[in-house]
């Protein structure tokens, strides 16, 4: 089966303040094209600074409470066949490892 884009959104500009932060990314489902069993996700450094992910997840997002809550069926994201971490340079764009999970497109989706 051919690989399709379900998802694309960019976060904005290198701001250079982001060092030892975590990150939450939504997925809002009217943007998400189908529905999918398996995933990777692509990161991209900034124009000016890359950055370094230490653990990432993906799921769905919970139908109640915080609206950047997981409804718990989230799963890891791995790289270069199953590292936690991965360090992207700027301007480098890396793609984690296939990922099974059902997408149903919806419910948002976050990527933390």
């Amino acid at each position: 089966m051919a690989e399709t884009s379900i998802f694309s959104q960019a976060l904005g500009v290198s701001s250079g303040g982001w060092k030892n932060y975590g990150c939450r990314s939504k997925c809002v489902a009217s943007n998400i094209s189908d529905d999918a069993t398996i995933i990777k996700i692509s990161f991209q450094g900034g124009d000016l600074e890359g950055f370094t992910i230490n653990d990432a997840f993906v799921g769905h997002a919970s139908s109640g409470g915080d609206d950047w809550d997981f409804d718990g069926s989230q799963v890891r994201v791995t790289f270069s066949g199953g590292s936690d971490s991965v360090t992207i340079g700027a301007g480098a764009t890396v793609e984690s490892d296939e990922i099974t999970y059902t997408v149903d497109d919806t419910i948002d989706l976050i990527v933390s």
